[in-house]
């Protein structure tokens, strides 16, 4: 699906690639010539995107936000509608040359969200869409986000459902020797990142989980059939956390 497409295995070495950070920029950047044309890009647009921008509206505007795993920059344009500026970093090099045609007037900085190039207190909005399932142990981002997010600021985060039946990350796109571009995904639920969260002062303050009958846009079995209609399993979820305003 997009980052997390289902029911496909294998690799040039016989599993997925890796997650050495590296391997995770090296599979984007061969990616991000047809990332934008990819078939899941509308499924976000139409069923994630208006989530977020619901909850960027309840929160109101901010002077600068930082959208960690920035891609194409596909949540640029509707960041600014609710920030005087927009940072945004990904790992992939290749992503971001993509996206600074595209987007300007945006920051784009190639970074690890586990090591923000960023002072205390930089940003009073985090966006990380669909990208912490690309790592096992996501303390350390949780951890880098409550040291460069001001008191009282949001973290937004996006991603699939850990229920959702999903088991390779297929990109788009094919590696030199022609063999498909794919990751292996670590599920996280939302109360994982809770947990985690509040060991960094960043406390849940709203999630949903969406299925399939929630979805806003329902595409047919043969666009997207590796999309679970079951109902049985969300779909993806939404999550905000806030970081605490001391109170000395």
């Amino acid at each position: 699906m997009d980052k997390k497409d289902s029911r496909n295995s294998g690799s040039p070495s016989g599993g997925p690639l890796g997650f050495d950070p590296r391997t995770i920029a090296h599979a984007y950047d061969l990616a991000s010539c047809q990332y934008d044309h990819w078939k899941w890009q509308e499924f976000w647009r139409r069923n994630e995107q208006p989530l977020v921008g619901e909850l960027l509206g309840r929160e109101g505007a901010v002077d600068i936000t930082l959208d960690i795993g920035m891609g194409t920059g596909a949540y640029v344009e509707l960041l600014y509608s609710y920030s005087r500026d927009v940072v945004g970093i990904d790992v992939s090099m290749g992503m971001l040359n993509v996206s600074q045609p595209n987007h300007p007037t945006a920051a784009h900085v190639c970074a690890s969200a586990f090591e923000l190039p960023f002072r205390e207190e930089s940003f009073q909005r985090v966006l990380a869409a669909r990208m912490l399932s690309h790592y096992e142990c996501i303390d350390g981002f949780f951890a880098q986000v409550s040291r460069v997010i001001s008191a009282g600021g949001s973290l937004i985060v996006t991603d699939v459902d850990p229920t959702h039946n999903y088991q390779v990350i297929n990109l788009p796109g094919r590696a030199e020797d022609g063999i498909p571009v794919r990751l292996e995904p670590r599920n996280h639920s939302v109360a994982q990142l809770s947990e985690i969260a509040s060991r960094n002062s960043l406390y849940l303050n709203w999630h949903e989980r969406i299925s399939f009958t929630d979805l806003r846009w329902k595409p047919e079995p043969r666009q997207l059939p590796s999309l679970d209609r079951s109902g049985h399993r969300r779909v993806f979820y939404v999550a905000q956390f806030r970081k605490q305003i001391d109170s000395r």
